[in-house]
């Protein structure tokens, strides 16, 4: 079934069950016509059998945290224990940006789609329901279109904006706190199958704003979400596949004074770091951009980069080189293995 075909089907179903799955939130009833804004002719068909050979799946999970608003120099500075040792143990961006339009819902937009704000249509960064969802499809869609499971914890509900009917199968919006949110991933991390799952802490993006950003309260905030990654961190780490999960954590945008969604380094630069068996250690120069971050969960995941993506797989972090025996899996049925 190509999109155009599915987006009609997943309407009528998303406004009879009310999909995806709930965990510890709200209704998503209020949420509008789910095919209005989407533009299904461009977005090209997931599960396209013509679509390019993919290289050997290193992980079977990937995990991708989002601090929202930690600016790299935050994270350095903070009481931050279990950030600064996935940093000591994987790979740290030195160089990683995210996109022009730095603000939340339009950065996150294209940190799970690996497209431009131009291209995905959420250059807005409000909960706004009658815009419908974003316009291309995510990663979590590729990824769940092809047999993996899926799932979003997040405390900002704009971010509803990009769970695609049909393309999420946990969706929990539990609260602001990242407490609440962590509580709900550990909740399912320990048994989730071969997968993606994405995780959003808002605390430093709300200390930013009402303290200012490098403020001693925006520090306790990003160590107060450090805190709540560490419970997220022994879950994956008490799993005994735990070498075959990926963590990619990253943020949205940086800030400064009270504000972000300029193009100032402060607002561009984000931390980018990753930490799983295959990672190659240690800070690399190489330009990351937030149009990595879920390209490289694919990749991670076997599956090859789509072409109407500008997001490029960061190779270093699953030890294997972009010319690397192909496979034509992608599903965790047949997907290769090591």
């Amino acid at each position: 079934m190509n999109l155009r075909a599915w987006v009609c089907v997943a309407v009528g179903v998303a406004a009879a069950l009310g999909a995806p799955r709930l965990l510890h939130s709200q209704s998503v009833d209020d949420v509008p016509d789910a095919g209005a804004p989407l533009d299904a002719g461009d977005a090209g068909d997931a599960g396209d059998d013509d679509a390019p050979v993919a290289p050997p799946r290193p992980y079977d999970h990937v995990v991708i945290v989002s601090f929202d608003g930690m600016r790299p120099d935050g994270m350095e500075r903070a009481d931050a224990p279990t950030l600064h040792r996935l940093r000591a143990e994987g790979a740290y961006a030195l160089r990683a940006e995210t996109v022009g339009d730095s603000s939340t819902l339009p950065s996150h937009s294209s940190m799970l789609s690996g497209t431009e704000v131009e291209v995905h249509g959420m250059e807005f960064d409000d909960f706004r329901p009658e815009r419908g969802f974003i316009r291309v499809p995510t990663v979590l869609y590729r990824a769940h279109d092809l047999g993996f499971a899926t799932a979003m914890f997040v405390a900002k509900q704009k971010l509803r904006h990009i769970a695609l009917p049909g393309s999420v199968d946990v969706w929990s919006l539990p609260h602001w706190s990242c407490e609440r949110v962590a509580r709900a991933a550990v909740a399912y991390l320990p048994t989730a199958p071969a997968g993606i799952t994405f995780i959003h802490f808002e605390e430093p993006d709300d200390a930013g704003h009402r303290y200012h950003w490098m403020s001693a309260r925006y520090l306790e905030a990003i160590a107060r979400s450090d805190r709540c990654f560490g419970t997220v961190m022994a879950a994956i780490e008490g799993r005994p596949d735990h070498d075959r999960v990926l963590v990619l954590v990253s943020a949205d945008h940086g800030g400064h004074g009270r504000r972000h969604g300029t193009h100032s380094p402060l607002d561009l630069h984000i931390p980018w770091l990753a930490w799983g068996s295959r990672v190659q250690r240690g800070d690399f120069e190489d330009p990351v951009r937030t149009t990595d971050t879920g390209v490289t969960a694919l990749a991670a995941l076997g599956v090859a980069t789509p072409d109407d993506v500008t997001g490029r797989p960061v190779q270093r972090v699953m030890a294997v080189t972009p010319d690397a025996g192909a496979t034509d899996g992608g599903s965790p049925a047949d997907a290769a293995m090591d």
